[in-house]
């Protein structure tokens, strides 16, 4: 039987573009997109969502996931409400908190940026 792979992608990402559309030719893939609608959710709704879907499907030692920039954020938000994973996780330049660049004058803050530390 072939893996189920779930994928968070970044902020703004769909699940069959880029890196998604990739692990598609590869297996079966599920997850979240991070755009419209999930993204009009609040933070707290989403970090929900992916926690309940963990939980649903996802929750076993055989399970996958791959999480990408700010999806890789919103799985450490869930899993920090949750027992330790039991399964294997792939995490890819996760943002993990605040980000400042002095080269390119960029601030971001994601929310609940101090709550991970």
């Amino acid at each position: 039987m072939q893996t189920t792979i779930y994928y968070l992608p970044g902020r703004g990402g769909q699940l069959a573009t880029g890196l998604g559309q990739a692990l598609l030719k590869g297996g079966r893939v599920t997850g979240r997109a991070t755009r419209a609608p999930f993204r009009e959710l609040s933070f707290s709704e989403q970090v929900k969502i992916v926690a309940d879907d963990l939980k649903a499907k996802f929750w076993d030692d055989g399970a996958r996931i791959i999480a990408n920039s700010f999806g890789a954020y919103l799985f450490l938000h869930a899993q920090a409400q949750l027992s330790p994973y039991p399964g294997r996780v792939l995490m890819l330049s996760p943002i993990v908190g605040e980000f400042e660049s002095l080269e390119s004058t960029t601030v971001y803050s994601p929310p609940y940026s101090k709550r991970l530390w």
